[in-house]
């Protein structure tokens, strides 16, 4: 099953979606892994910190 944008709409609010795209052409975001079911992340923000997205049922 693939992630994609409309599932993580469901779950997130517009205003963390438009943070990441922002981090993202900031360069901000580091994708360090990418699987089927999971995202994995390094981002600098305010510090820099991980982050994981994973679809549920996996």
């Amino acid at each position: 099953m693939k992630l994609t944008l409309e599932q993580i709409r469901d779950l997130v609010d517009d205003r963390y979606i438009d943070r990441g795209r922002a981090y993202l052409a900031g360069g901000q975001l580091q994708l360090t892994k990418v699987t089927a079911d999971q995202v994995n992340a390094k981002c600098a923000g305010t510090r820099i910190y991980n982050v994981t997205l994973r679809l549920k049922g996996k």
